[in-house]
């Protein structure tokens, strides 16, 4: 008999195989190398079919792992590893003992075929850890710029203690910088770090509401817990728990709010509901766009569960919540906007064409405009065969290709069980339209790149849908591919996540995420001179202008090339350091500009300008 499921696999390594072929001629031939991730991952698919089909049948049952000791486990992991991620190496935590104990998170799914409460104990313990190392391993954190501004409004805000003082649209939305400067006075610590830890702690709950929301909807344990198993690991978790400005914590909230409505609706009880009204008012006070930008994922489940309960035998979910938390999130928001933030509604519109803009742009620049990458004194370097194996078989390579290994299985899953999951369709749905986003693909999305988190729920919700169906109520024979694929899923995701501050993938020119102790003296050294003794605005490239901000000197983004020269009406402060990476620079909109440039460029601006001061590897200079 024909196994169905296999036959599709095999389609789908033949259509990636030739969909490669195609792009090598209609794109080019490096991008077509990376494609072949597609091709890998429907292989690992397919192998894992042939496995688990060919496993030999065994009458012989396993008792129950003690789990007490896999606790312990947990925990000597957790250990070892903080020790780790201060004296090094750094690499032995994410290669083998955080795989290690998601490894062992599944054994234990598997022998026990169950969830327990110290399951999930275990995976938030290794959550943290994960999540953790790149505070332990960083001295000040920027992911994507964010991180500078508003640690310099928290900063603002314990000056003053009046969100007043916050000078951006923030000061309607100060929610985010009250809770950090709040944990700052409590705990005794920078700003910067009470974002940090916040952020962690905060993605570390929401795995636990997480998977009540995700059990409640699939009506399986088992799905939650492998869901929220595949989820906890993947790159843009990791990287938002850290990367935590004011949407990331109204995200956190929004779940926490879906949470809530499920357990007031379902339970009856009134203290949920007590519960959800200050979150409710802290949602609003702390995002202006995270309930436009979730509004679109309960539309989506709200149409397919109404047709579930008109045409299907599914019990649809969404009807079932509490819809006065719902509802009255949306109406108190209006009023705000409207009463209170009447400049968010018009920084709405500019936002929204900016994305669209963004998002329709593609291609590299040579220099000429138009585009977003610049070069300085080196050339325009395109990507070789050579560079996308290296991505291919890299850690990015590897992490793509088991991640739409496990979409695969559970897309096609999902399609085979239609008529008994009725319930995973719209998770699906939405989980599709999340894989654009989680997946590396030709089209340019990066604008989109904070949608891609909400999302991504419901991506590793079919994840873990697939999985159970291949180990949910197999012996322990037909489980080790599956625990083999979360080992390497688990390390690669890891390194990825770290990625940005590591730099484990060799890009030659990375974005700067971190600032070194020593960069940082030394820029705080250039603002002191200039609050001091020139007390006019300085001009910079993005990362050195927001940290000039920060500590408290006036800068701004007023620098253009001329003549292959720097060249701005301000006096201009340089940082050495920028030749080993991609720098970025505000242009049109809320997007940046990349720019690339080369050490002999960099010293020969340097020597033809009028240095005023210097402090180190940072200072400043005046164009003559």
């Amino acid at each position: 008999m024909i196994d169905k499921t296999k036959v599709i696999f095999g389609l789908l390594i033949v259509g990636s195989a030739i969909a490669a072929f195609a792009i090598s001629f209609i794109l080019s031939p490096p991008l077509a190398v990376k494609s072949m991730y597609t091709t890998i991952g429907f292989s690992t698919s397919l192998g894992i079919l042939w496995y688990v089909g060919s496993a030999y049948a065994n009458d012989s049952t396993i008792s129950a792992v003690n789990q007490v000791q896999y606790q312990k486990l947990t925990i000597i992991i957790a250990c070892v590893s903080i020790i780790l991620l201060i004296f090094g190496p750094i690499l032995v935590v994410y290669l083998f003992l955080i795989p290690i104990g998601y490894a062992s998170l599944i054994y234990q799914f598997i022998t026990r075929n169950d969830v327990t409460k110290g399951m999930i104990f275990q995976l938030v313990i290794l959550f943290f850890i994960n999540s953790y190392s790149k505070i332990e391993t960083t001295y000040f954190y920027i992911g994507n710029l964010d991180l500078i501004k508003h640690t310099k409004y928290i900063n603002d805000l314990l000056s003053e203690g009046d969100p007043s003082a916050i000078t951006s649209s923030y000061s309607s939305f100060p929610g985010l910088h009250v809770l950090s400067g709040s944990l700052s006075i409590v705990a005794d610590i920078q700003p910067h770090g009470s974002i940090l830890m916040i952020g962690t702690l905060s993605f570390a709950a929401l795995l636990g509401a997480l998977y009540t929301y995700i059990k409640v909807y699939t009506s399986s344990v088992r799905i939650a817990y492998l869901s929220v198993i595949f989820l906890s690991v993947s790159e843009g978790y990791l990287f938002f728990s850290n990367y935590f400005f004011p949407q990331s914590l109204a995200l956190v909230l929004v779940f926490f709010l879906i949470f809530i409505a499920t357990s007031s609706s379902k339970r009856s009880q009134s203290a949920f509901v007590i519960a959800g009204i200050p979150l409710v008012f802290f949602l609003i006070v702390t995002h202006h766009f995270t309930l436009l930008l979730i509004l679109p994922v309960l539309f989506i489940l709200y149409i397919f569960d109404i047709y579930a309960k008109i045409y299907t035998d599914s019990k649809p979910y969404i009807s079932s919540l509490n819809w006065t938390l719902i509802l009255s999130s949306y109406l108190l928001a209006l009023y705000y906007w409207g009463y209170d933030a009447t400049e968010f509604l018009n920084t709405f519109v500019v936002i929204s064409t900016s994305v669209l803009r963004t998002f329709t742009s593609m291609g590299v620049n040579t220099g000429s405009g138009g585009e977003n990458i610049y070069y300085l004194g080196i050339n325009e370097g395109g990507e070789r065969i050579v560079d996308s194996l290296g991505w291919l078989f890299g850690i990015n390579g590897v992490y793509q290709s088991l991640l739409i290994s496990i979409l695969s299985l559970g897309f096609v899953k999902v399609l085979q069980n239609i008529s008994i999951r009725q319930n995973m369709f719209p998770l699906a749905c939405l989980g599709f339209l999340g894989s654009v986003l989680v997946l590396d693909t030709p089209l340019s999305v990066t604008a989109l790149i904070r949608l891609a988190f909400p999302l991504s729920i419901f991506v590793f919700i079919v994840a873990g849908y697939g999985t159970y169906e291949i180990i949910g109520n197999y012996e322990i024979r037909k489980g080790i591919p599956i625990i083999i694929l979360i080992f390497v899923f688990s390390a690669t995701g890891s390194m990825v996540a770290a990625d940005d501050v590591q730099n484990y993938s060799g890009t030659e020119y990375p974005n700067q995420a971190s600032i070194s102790e020593e960069e940082y003296r030394q820029l705080e050294s250039v603002a002191k001179f200039n609050n001091q003794y020139g007390k006019k605005p300085l001009s910079s490239f993005s990362v050195t202008q927001e940290m000039l901000e920060l500590f408290g000197t006036t800068a701004n983004s007023e620098l253009s090339v001329q003549n292959s020269s720097l060249d701005s009406t301000n006096k201009i402060v340089y940082n050495e350091n920028w030749p080993r990476y991609q720098l970025r620079h505000n242009s049109e909109g809320p997007y940046l500009s990349q720019i690339r440039m080369s050490e002999e460029w960099l010293q020969e601006d340097i020597d033809r300008s009028n240095k005023i001061y210097d402090s180190k590897e940072i200072g400043i200079t005046e164009t003559n």
